[in-house]
């Protein structure tokens, strides 16, 4: 089918594939795109807890303690998952998977044009094509509930 790839390290077929992730060791694609992006927007939720608890226990802690270190791995885990989250944020709305995207990017480099995303169906669209049929405001993409995907692989 259009925009499935074959993952060398499953050894199968995923439809729309973005990537294979290390972490979960599992490919990311048609079925779980969203609980993959909705678990980067928790971690980068939970991380901004843990810096605004932390913050104002600061002031007066040694430097080697339990606070300090809570606070610079929150600090961390927020700059990793934001720039992760951003990146993911920006394909989910542009109609693009991480394999696409990075075809895109080598296409543009050896003839200095940026090709047309072929898959592209407005902000709101492609949105939804990964977090259902909600609309942004609304936060009930946000809830971890199974929603069933959309039927549109293709586009």
């Amino acid at each position: 089918p259009p925009r499935s790839h074959h993952c060398s390290s499953c050894r199968r077929c995923v439809l729309k594939m973005d990537h294979h992730c290390l972490w979960t060791n599992n490919c990311v694609g048609w079925a779980n795109h969203r609980f993959f992006c909705l678990v980067i927007l928790y971690g980068v939720a939970y991380s901004i807890f843990m810096l605004l608890a932390t913050w104002p226990s600061l002031k007066g802690v040694s430097k080697w303690s339990c606070v300090r270190w809570s606070f610079f791995i929150a600090f961390f885990t927020f700059v990793a998952l934001g720039c992760l989250g951003a990146i993911h944020f920006y394909l989910v709305l542009t109609g693009q998977t991480t394999i696409e995207f990075l075809a895109r990017r080598r296409e543009a480099r050896r003839t200095g044009v940026w090709p047309p995303r072929p898959h592209d169906v407005g902000y709101l669209r492609n949105f939804q094509e990964v977090f259902g049929p909600h609309s942004l405001l609304s936060l009930r993409w946000a809830l971890p509930f199974a929603v069933p995907p959309s039927k549109s692989v293709v586009n």
